[in-house]
């Protein structure tokens, strides 16, 4: 790769198309995902110094974002150029946990599987650039094209809910799996959906990696979505499909 100046190793583009599917990667992630313990100095040493190495020839960048957090990496011109994708604009700080959740989890599958077929959302915006990337519900992860993976932290309202699930029952996922920090989030879900069994819960408190099975109720008393235009009440998805387009099967 005389381009950069830089002999670039199967390890080197491995990182970088991690970074292409995620935008940027926790320090510690990274590490697991080459098979190294992040735990030890020396691994974090040898990171520091191949950080160095790609940093000098703008291919990543490595910071910190947070005051007493650990490194984050994210693509530098030359190596987004190199896998063909566009620039990471900013990391927001108000999306930061949830997304380190999202790839906690995504690494986590890509290490006990190497079969297996992950998607992020954000690699399939920078696909859709230009094609209704920002009006699509698109799912934090999919697996092998037919299991989608949601991890929500805050209840939305029953309307943006509703609007959620009418389009994940008319999508052709198998299952969609909700791992929440909440029993309320998936209580809602679950009534929402009308116990649509394609809807599967994932409850979880200090690590999303321990995350439990989790079976919603109907005990709650969560208020139903009005429709303004003639004052009855929506309660389901199924509802909300039969108003937009009649009746469905």
């Amino acid at each position: 790769m005389a381009k950069y100046k830089i002999v670039m190793t199967d390890r080197d583009e491995k990182i970088l198309y991690l970074l292409k599917k995620f935008g940027y990667i926790r320090e510690d992630y990274l590490a697991k995902y080459l098979g190294l313990d992040y735990n030890l100095d020396t691994v974090r040493n040898v990171l520091h110094k191949l950080a160095g190495r790609l940093k000098k020839h703008d291919i990543v960048n490595r910071e910190k974002i947070i005051i007493g957090k650990t490194f984050y990496w994210w693509l530098a011109r030359g190596g987004a150029d190199f896998v063909d994708t566009s620039v990471l604009k900013k990391i927001s700080l108000v999306t930061l946990n949830h997304n380190d959740l999202v790839a906690e989890l995504a690494i986590n599958y890509l290490v006990n599987n190497h079969n297996i077929n992950l998607k992020t959302e954000f690699e399939i915006k920078q696909e859709l650039y230009g094609v209704d990337a920002k009006e699509r519900k698109i799912p934090d992860l999919i697996l092998d094209d037919r299991i989608a993976i949601e991890v929500e932290l805050s209840k939305k309202n029953n309307k943006k809910l509703v609007n959620i699930v009418s389009n994940y029952l008319r999508a052709d996922y198998t299952e969609i799996i909700y791992y929440i920090d909440s029993k309320s989030i998936a209580n809602s879900l679950y009534k929402i959906s009308n116990k649509n069994d394609k809807f599967k819960y994932k409850l979880f408190d200090k690590s999303i990696l321990l995350a439990i099975n989790y079976n919603p109720n109907l005990d709650t008393d969560d208020d139903f979505l009005r429709d303004d235009k003639n004052g009855r009440f929506i309660s389901t998805a199924e509802d909300k499909i039969k108003q937009l387009f009649g009746n469905w099967t």
